[in-house]
């Protein structure tokens, strides 16, 4: 396991997975498409680090509970943008590196697949 891991494991913690709910279920409500407006997050889970990429750790596979419901599995992939990389390198939360609610121009989502992409700054 590469210093880095450790330091997303280590930043990336179980408060920062409650805020990202809350976040991303803002930002969908905040959206002006009809399609989205009433999609919103439930959870997401801890990734499990060892199922991690160890050749490019700028990115965190985990699950989270999505949708119109909040309760169906997506595929979430975190990506981590220099202000991400540089607090999981000092230990840091990634609270601070959560874009702004206002748009989502920072997700992806692909309903039929149940996948979303993130990216943080």
């Amino acid at each position: 396991m590469t210093p880095l891991r450790i330091n997303i494991q280590a930043a990336f913690t179980r408060d920062f997975c409650i805020e990202l709910e809350y976040h991303l279920s803002r930002a969908f409500k905040n959206c002006d498409d009809k399609r989205y407006k009433w999609m919103w997050c439930d959870g997401i889970d801890d990734p499990d680090m060892a199922h991690q990429p160890s050749k490019n750790p700028r990115h965190v596979f985990t699950m989270a509970w999505f949708g119109e419901t909040g309760q169906h599995r997506y595929k979430m992939t975190i990506k981590l943008g220099k202000c991400a990389l540089k607090n999981c390198r000092e230990g840091l939360s990634l609270s601070d590196c959560l874009p702004d609610v206002d748009t989502l121009d920072w997700v992806t989502l692909d309903a039929e697949n149940k996948e979303i992409v993130l990216r943080l700054k």
